[in-house]
């Protein structure tokens, strides 16, 4: 197989799919009842740690990441039953001007919205209820540089970006908290 360095992987219709890596266009499935592995469509664009979140209609955000030359500034939206990539709206350049060791984070939300971060700006993506559209909402950048931090998203509204590294690139144990994003 290929190298899975930068790759993220999310659940979507019971399997798991795999995307991007360093120089590569490449989504692959794994279904666990099969216990194989399926190459699928090519993403248009190369993407190093892109943010990836399932989304409602089997259907999966990406956005971000690194790319042969540099931040990658596009979403796409895989539509895992027609295996299809399509361009969908693209992040606020608040998002996308990032350095090429930045990596997004994505996390999907109890209400079907999206939470991305790249550690130093957070934005909520809320995808069309079919097809590829969707709109941006930029939130309050993050108060410290929080690169390659992981997020999560709790039920009640709350979304904990952790960890990372700061703009000097040393480890960090942080924690940011936002609220009523949900």
């Amino acid at each position: 197989g290929q190298s899975r360095q930068e790759r993220k992987s999310v659940s979507a219709d019971g399997r798991v799919f795999v995307v991007g890596g360093t120089g590569l266009l490449s989504t692959e499935v794994y279904d666990n009842d099969t216990t194989t592995w399926t190459a699928k469509a090519s993403m248009a664009a190369i993407r190093d740690g892109p943010g990836v979140a399932a989304i409602s209609g089997n259907r999966v955000l990406l956005v971000g990441g690194n790319g042969a030359g540099g931040t990658v500034a596009t979403a796409e939206i895989y539509d895992v039953a027609l295996n299809t990539f399509t361009a969908t709206t693209n992040a606020p350049t608040t998002l996308t001007q990032i350095t090429t060791t930045t990596r997004t984070q994505a996390v999907k939300l109890p209400n079907g919205r999206v939470f991305v971060t790249n550690g130093t700006a957070s934005e909520i993506f809320t995808p069309a209820t079919s097809g590829v559209g969707g709109t941006w909402t930029v939130l309050t950048d993050t108060p410290v540089v929080q690169d390659k931090c992981t997020v999560t998203a709790r039920l009640h509204g709350q979304v904990h970006v952790i960890g990372g590294i700061d703009a000097d690139t040393a480890s960090m144990i942080r924690h940011t908290l936002y609220r009523s994003v949900i």
